[in-house]
């Protein structure tokens, strides 16, 4: 469970991971019907839902492994 000033996150007892604040997001396609409404990070898509997302600066090599937009503007942020 993460609850911080940017993220607020909590993973379930499967492999899940649900984010519900984020500075960031990415498009995505659903996650259905898994989990109604929700986007699946990992399965990218130009025209996706907008789904909130970690940063960057969450993964190894700081590359997120997928495409990272600022919620604030919209803007792609590069790694």
């Amino acid at each position: 469970y993460v609850d911080d000033n940017e993220y607020v996150a909590e993973s379930t007892d499967e492999i899940d991971i649900f984010i519900t604040k984020s500075p960031y997001y990415t498009r995505c396609k659903f996650c259905s019907p898994c989990a109604p409404g929700a986007g699946y990070v990992l399965n990218e898509c130009e025209d996706g839902v907008e789904t909130y997302c970690f940063g960057h600066d969450w993964f190894e090599g700081g590359k997120a492994p997928y495409k990272v937009y600022r919620v604030s503007d919209g803007e792609l942020v590069e790694e």
